[in-house]
């Protein structure tokens, strides 16, 4: 199975041994390009600089690196979600694999809203909240919500569960004394 992945790489032009080198400046024009969409909406001027992989607004600029681009997340949220549909593939409809399908062009669009609000941060605000703050937080957070999202959807909407479960959450008193430590634990991370 690997060997059919590596050779369809290959065929399809990408190196697949630097796969990160050969994908990262396609992923950089979109992202970069997507961010400054939406900084010239809210009415800023920004500059996209491919050669060094920088964007900047108002003499605040960044460099946009690999790990930035949201490939990663993205791919642990399509691996996750694909687990969680095979696991649970007796419950759920065929149409759920559309939401897996989808998982990366979420996060994808949501990591260039990231992107534009950092920019918009670092340019108006602080740029070290934004690049120590920011930065980071908001991918990881970004990541979990939309999984989150995702597996509520799976469990709850009859587009996607045989056996959809109430969309009004169950607050015993067992789970609301959890509910103080889920949010302390969400917020610490």
């Amino acid at each position: 199975m690997g060997t059919l992945l590596f050779a369809g790489l290959a065929l399809a032009g990408l190196d697949p041994v630097h796969l990160e080198r050969t994908v990262m400046p396609a992923l950089f024009l979109v992202t970069a390009h997507g961010a400054a969409s939406v900084l010239e909406w809210l009415g800023y001027r920004p500059l996209v600089d491919p050669a060094s992989s920088g964007l900047s607004i108002d003499g605040f600029g960044v460099e946009i690196g690999a790990p930035c681009l949201g490939y990663e997340g993205a791919t642990l949220a399509l691996l996750v979600l694909a687990a969680y549909v095979w696991w649970n593939r007796a419950r759920l409809r065929p149409t759920a694999l559309l939401l897996v399908l989808a998982m990366p062009v979420v996060l994808y669009g949501i990591n260039i809203l990231r992107i534009a609000a950092l920019m918009v941060i670092g340019a108006s605000w602080s740029p070290d909240v934004a690049v120590h703050g920011f930065h980071s937080a908001a991918g990881w957070v970004n990541l979990f919500v939309v999984l989150g999202l995702a597996v509520l959807a799976l469990e709850r909407l009859a587009l996607f569960s045989r056996h959809p479960t109430s969309l009004v959450p169950d607050l015993d008193a067992c789970k609301v004394q959890l509910l103080p430590q889920v949010v302390l634990i969400a917020v610490s991370m």
